[in-house]
């Protein structure tokens, strides 16, 4: 029981440790990069430590200082409790989402078998898609509680474009489901060995429109419209929650990025 417990608890630190502490800034600093490059600009390259910038790699540092340093403001007549909640609950699900997507197959340690997944559920794609789309709710939540117009009109288009591509992204997986009979992401992985077997080759219609929702739903160019000022304005009030909101959204980002690896050529680590 205790050496059950303790290896649920390396592996849900494990999670925390590669999400919250190498995907979300380390794609936070491509994206500044990319979006640099893509505007003709140097971009991310002030930041450093005795003259060395690193291609700009130390503002992940900065905006971490930033994001624990800056001042929580609450704007007058908001609703505290509400308020302070909002990033949370847009946070929390990004995370709990990794709690069925394996990382690795089935190994032997110390005479014991070990499944790297936190938890393999058979429902485990469905617990996926409903326990993300709660995220919705911290932006609702965030708009209503700051007791502000513009902030509630921004929230809601925010909400109505997610919930919007979140839909589509549940109809294309549907033909994933019907291929491997399955929503258990681990069976889906082990069925695809195969290289011919791969979702890409089976679903490739299905796989650039979940490609095109998850960047629409994750409000990425060109679907960016909801991270306009005035849409801002409704977490940006969050001051330093606000920086929890952008790390939930990378969060959810590299999530949308890797599931389609996951069910398209999750393979060697499938394998016991």
């Amino acid at each position: 029981m205790w050496v059950d417990l303790i290896i649920t608890l390396v592996k849900i630190f494990f999670i925390l440790a590669i999400t919250v502490g190498f995907f979300a800034p380390v794609l936070t600093w491509v994206e500044r990069k990319q979006s640099a490059l893509m505007q003709d600009r140097i971009g991310a390259n002030r930041a450093d430590i005795m003259g060395f910038t690193a291609l700009g790699l130390f503002h992940i540092i900065a905006d971490a200082l930033k994001m624990f340093t800056k001042e929580d403001f609450i704007p007058d007549g908001a609703n505290k409790v509400l308020h302070t909640l909002s990033p949370i609950i847009a946070l929390v699900p990004a995370l709990v989402t990794f709690a069925v997507v394996p990382f690795g197959g089935q190994y032997t340690l110390f005479d014991k078998e070990v499944n790297l997944v936190i938890s393999d559920l058979d429902v485990g794609l469905l617990f996926v898609f409903a326990i993300a789309s709660l995220a919705t709710y911290g932006y609702v939540i965030a708009g209503w509680s700051s007791n502000n117009n513009w902030s509630l009109l921004g929230s809601m288009r925010t909400a109505s474009q997610m919930i919007s591509y979140e839909v589509t992204m549940g109809l294309t997986i549907i033909g994933v489901l019907m291929v491997y009979g399955t929503m258990k992401l681990t069976e889906i992985g082990a069925a695809q060995e195969d290289f011919l077997r791969w979702g890409f080759f089976l679903q490739p219609l299905g796989f650039f429109m979940f490609l095109t929702a998850s960047i629409a739903e994750n409000k990425r160019i060109p679907f960016d419209l909801p991270r306009t000022n005035a849409s801002l304005s409704m977490l940006q009030r969050l001051s330093q929650n606000w920086s929890q909101v952008i790390l939930q959204n990378t969060v959810v980002l590299s999530s949308a990025c890797f599931s389609w690896p996951s069910l398209s050529k999750w393979s060697r680590s499938a394998r016991s």
